[in-house]
C-alpha cells in the first residue's frame, strides 16, 4: 500500500511540477523562444529565438519571405547574419532597433521593408548583402553608421531621409548608386580618414540641397559625377571631398562658400572648369593636383581673382 501510495505522489509531484514549468516559460519568465509561437522544439516555432521583452537573439528558419511576428521589439547583430536563404524581410512598427550587422552577408536579400519606428541604422546592418535592390529608409531615421550598406552592388537608388543628420564612413561604398540627393539637415558625413560615406558609391548625378553648411573631408571620393552644383548655404568644403572622381568636368560654386580646403579635386583628371564666387575668403594651394585641363571662372578683383593669379593657375575673368 505504501508503496502505491509513493508512486501517486511521484506522479503527483511530476505533473505539477511539469505544469509550472511550463507555464513559467509560455510567460517569458526564464527568457525562452517567442510565446506567440507555440511550446515546443525551437526548430518548429518559424525559427525565431525571442528571449526578454522582445529581444530577437537568432533566426533559424530556411523561409526566403520572412515578416517578422510583432512581439519582436530589437533584432539582435546575429539575428539573420550569413543567412544565405533570405530573399525579402518585412520589419513590424514594434521594432525601434536593429543591432549592427544583424542582416551582414545575407547576400540573396533583395528587398527590405523598414517601418516608421526606426531612428538609426548602425555600422554594417546590411554590409555585403550583395543582392539588395529595394529599400525605404523612412523619415525617423537620422543616423546611418559605418558602412551600413558598403558593397550592396545591386543597389542603384536610395532615397536618404529628409531629417538624416549623420552618415558614417563606407556607408554606401562599393554601391551602384545612379542619383543621390543629400538633405539639408545632414550635419556631419563620416570622419577624417580614408573613404567618406558615398566614396566610390557610382553616383553619378549629387544634389546638394540649399540648407546643408559643410562638405565634410573624402565625401564623394571616386565617384562617377560628371558635374555638381554646389549651394549658397554651403560654407566650407574640406580636404578632398571630389579626389578621384575622374568623370567630373564642371564645378560651380554658388555665392556663399568661404573656405575650400586641401586636394578637394586631386586627380580629377577630366576637370575643365571650377566657377568660384566672390565670397571665398580662403583657398589650399593645393586645391587641384594633376588637373591639367581646368580653367577657372573667377571675378575681377576679388579674393579668387588674386588667388588663381598667385598660384599661376590657368582663369577667365566672368563679366
Amino acid at each position: 500500500m505504501k508503496s502505491k501510495l509513493k508512486v501517486l505522489l511521484t506522479m503527483l509531484i511530476v505533473v505539477v511540477f511539469t505544469g509550472a514549468l511550463l507555464f513559467s516559460m509560455k510567460k517569458g519568465y526564464f527568457g525562452v523562444l517567442d510565446t506567440s509561437l507555440e511550446i515546443a522544439d525551437p526548430y518548429t516555432r518559424g525559427g525565431f529565438e525571442v528571449v526578454g521583452d522582445g529581444y530577437l537573439v537568432d533566426y533559424w528558419g530556411d523561409e526566403t519571405e520572412v515578416v517578422l511576428p510583432p512581439t519582436i521589439k530589437t533584432i539582435s547583430s546575429k539575428a539573420f547574419q550569413n543567412n544565405q536563404d533570405l530573399i525579402s524581410i518585412v520589419i513590424p512598427e514594434t521594432v525601434t532597433r536593429i543591432e549592427p550587422e544583424a542582416f551582414m552577408n545575407c547576400k540573396k536579400l533583395q528587398t527590405v521593408q523598414l517601418n516608421a519606428n526606426i531612428k538609426d541604422l548602425e555600422y554594417k546592418t546590411f554590409y555585403n548583402c550583395r543582392s539588395l535592390v529595394n529599400i525605404n529608409l523612412p523619415n525617423s531615421i537620422k543616423n546611418i553608421g559605418y558602412s551600413a550598406f558598403e558593397n550592396c552592388r545591386s543597389l542603384t537608388m536610395v532615397t536618404l531621409p529628409n531629417k538624416l543628420e549623420f552618415v558614417g564612413g563606407r556607408a554606401f561604398k562599393k554601391c551602384s548608386l545612379e542619383t543621390l540627393t543629400l538633405p539639408k539637415t545632414l550635419v556631419k558625413a563620416g570622419k577624417k580618414g580614408k573613404d567618406g560615406p558615398f566614396s566610390s558609391s557610382g553616383a553619378k548625378t549629387i544634389i546638394i540641397e540649399e540648407g546643408m553648411k559643410e562638405l565634410t573631408a573624402n565625401l564623394f571620393i571616386r565617384s562617377d559625377i560628371v558635374e555638381i552644383a554646389i549651394p549658397s548655404s554651403v560654407k566650407k568644403v574640406d580636404d578632398s571631398v571630389f579626389s578621384e572622381c575622374t568623370s567630373l568636368k564642371k564645378v560651380d560654386f554658388k555665392k556663399g562658400i568661404e573656405t575650400i580646403g586641401k586636394y578637394v579635386f586631386k586627380d580629377c583628371t577630366a576637370l575643365e572648369k571650377i566657377i568660384l564666387p566672390r565670397t571665398l575668403k580662403k583657398c589650399s594651394s593645393t586645391i587641384i593636383k594633376n588637373c591639367e585641363n581646368v580653367t577657372f571662372r573667377v571675378r575681377k578683383n576679388s579674393y579668387a581673382y588674386r588667388f588663381v593669379k598667385k598660384q599661376k593657375f590657368k582663369y577667365k575673368v566672368k563679366k
